[in-house]
């Protein structure tokens, strides 16, 4: 299940959706498409999903540094204060052609193992050597478009995490 914004976190139809999920024995996923700390605290608290999936769109570079430390702290603290709920991370991976390196990737990968219990490869739009418009702004994924697979694959190679190849 997605949840579109911080402030219209609280669904109860989507809570329903993750009890009947858990009764029938299988796993549910939520996807907060916001990360400030206290709501996603508030969001694992009202849902109790199996599993929080987190798809910012992520840089090492200039201001995507902080960005990824505070995101790093946030999947620390709730690894801490909810250790029933597992952390899926999408690790951005350019699309196929052109020149993009898997530099970025695997260092973002190696920034975000220690707090991850997975890693979701999802394919980043680029231009003109930086990243393009997505789908959804901010973050990463459902683009309908194929990743570097060479890149997952030394992606898979390098994490001792699951990689799931989106």
């Amino acid at each position: 299940s997605v949840l579109l914004t911080a402030e219209a976190w609280r669904r109860p139809a989507i809570r329903d959706t993750v009890r009947e999920v858990q009764r029938c024995g299988k796993k549910s996923s939520l996807i907060p498409l916001f990360s400030y700390a206290e709501t996603v605290f508030r969001t694992l608290e009202y849902y109790q999903p199996d599993l929080v999936h987190f798809c910012d769109m992520l840089s090492i570079e200039a201001d995507g540094g902080r960005l990824c430390g505070r995101l790093s702290a946030l999947q620390e603290t709730i690894r801490r204060r909810y250790p029933h709920i597992a952390i899926m991370r999408s690790i951005p991976i350019a699309r196929t052609g052109g020149n993009a390196s898997a530099t970025e990737t695997l260092a973002l990968a190696k920034l975000f193992e220690p707090v991850s219990d997975y890693f979701l490869t999802d394919t980043v739009l680029t231009s003109h050597g930086g990243p393009a418009s997505q789908p959804v702004a901010g973050f990463v994924g459902i683009t309908g478009q194929t990743c570097r697979w060479e890149t997952a694959r030394r992606l898979v190679a390098a994490a001792d995490i699951p990689v799931i190849l989106a």
